[in-house]
């Protein structure tokens, strides 16, 4: 199994019938992930690091996808205003986007000087890191580019409760510790307490499974590339 099949999505032209099973079939795969997860890297289920935050030269904030996207970007602006941090990062989002589109699509808080903002645009060698390692992976790759340009060392990496385990996986794959401090702040959820308690979200539930899954494949397939 490579990344695409295991961080993309499937087209199938399965019956009701199919599908229903397959999709029990995902649950029990899910569960077997996270307890293989849990177990070999004995992971903690909540990633929050709001507490110790005293500084930040800069809050990167994941792409997700509508509301969580939104509910991401709201975060990360908010949390850039608090410390008044020097730039906000997008690490990855399409090149005809610019910072008067974010503001208007979402009805972000300000106000933000365009001039702090850093939008990371895919190329060649970032695809070559989708292909094999999945966007979390690429956007810790492309947040590395971009911060070690910057002359950065302290940030906040922002990003759905229930995805920030994989985010932290990723990015301390690609930063070395001794160089950079990196705080994992959620900020995905409308609703507070499912920032915490992601894993009870029925509304979440279908991504919640299927990033179990992408857990187990981050877990082994991060260990074998480092930028």
């Amino acid at each position: 199994m490579n990344a695409r099949q295991l961080f993309g999505k499937k087209c199938s032209m399965a019956g009701p019938t199919d599908r229903k099973a397959a999709g029990w079939k995902k649950v029990a795969l899910a569960t077997a992930c996270l307890f293989v997860v849990l177990c070999l890297g004995r992971l903690p289920l909540v990633v929050d690091d709001r507490d110790q935050v005293q500084r930040l030269d800069a809050v990167v904030v994941l792409a997700g996808k509508g509301e969580q996207d939104a509910a991401r970007m709201i975060s990360g602006v908010r949390l850039f205003l608090n410390y008044d941090a020097r730039y906000l990062i997008l690490p990855l989002r399409h090149r005809f986007l610019n910072w008067d589109w974010f503001v208007r699509r979402y009805g972000l808080p300000g106000p933000v000087r365009e001039t702090s903002v850093v939008i990371g645009t895919l190329d060649g060698e970032i695809q070559d890191y989708i292909e094999c390692c999945g966007g979390t992976y690429a956007e810790a790759v492309k947040t590395y580019q971009l911060v070690s340009r910057l002359g950065i060392n302290c940030f906040a990496v922002v990003s759905s409760s229930y995805h920030l385990l994989r985010a932290r996986m990723a990015f301390q794959r690609v930063f070395p510790d001794a160089d950079y401090r990196i705080y994992y702040v959620p900020g995905g959820n409308s609703n507070p307490r499912l920032d915490l308690l992601w894993w009870t979200s029925g509304a979440n539930l279908r991504a919640v499974f299927e990033e179990y899954k992408k857990l187990l494949g981050g877990y082994f397939i991060y260990k074998a590339y480092r930028p």
